[in-house]
C-alpha cells in the first residue's frame, strides 16, 4: 500500500494487514507498519501453482490483488552434464607434509 503525503499525513509504523489464501506472507496474514506511508509484504508462492487472492488492510479500508502463480520445474540432470573434478590434495600428501614440518622443527639445526 503505498500513500501520497501530499494528500495527507501517515505516520511510520500505522499497521497495515495483509493476507492470502494460497501460499503465503510469512503466514496466511501478516500485519506490517508503514514507513514514509509505505507497507511491505513478500508473498511466497510455497504451496502450489494456482490463483493466489490477496488484500490489503488500512483503517478499515482493503485492496484486493490476484496474484497467478506459476507451477517450477524441477531440475534435472542430462546425460550430457559435466561430472565434478576431483580437486584437493591426498591425506597421505597432508601427512607427510606434517611430518617434514614437525621434523623441521624438532631436530636441531647442524651447525657448517
Amino acid at each position: 500500500i503505498f500513500h501520497d503525503p501530499a494528500a495527507g499525513h501517515l505516520p511510520d509504523e500505522t499497521p497495515v494487514t495483509f493476507t492470502t489464501n494460497l501460499g503465503n506472507v510469512g503466514s496466511k496474514s501478516i500485519v506490517t507498519g508503514t514507513i514514509n506511508g509505505i507497507a511491505t509484504a513478500i508473498l511466497r508462492g510455497n504451496e502450489a501453482a494456482g490463483e493466489a487472492f490477496t488484500s490489503a488492510s488500512l483503517d478499515n479500508q482493503t485492496l484486493t490483488a490476484t496474484v497467478t502463480i506459476t507451477p517450477t520445474t524441477a531440475a534435472s540432470s542430462t546425460e550430457k552434464t559435466i561430472g565434478m573434478q576431483s580437486t584437493g590434495i591426498p591425506i597421505a600428501g597432508i601427512g607427510l607434509a606434517i611430518l617434514l614440518i614437525t621434523a623441521g622443527l624438532i631436530l636441531p639445526k647442524r651447525k657448517q
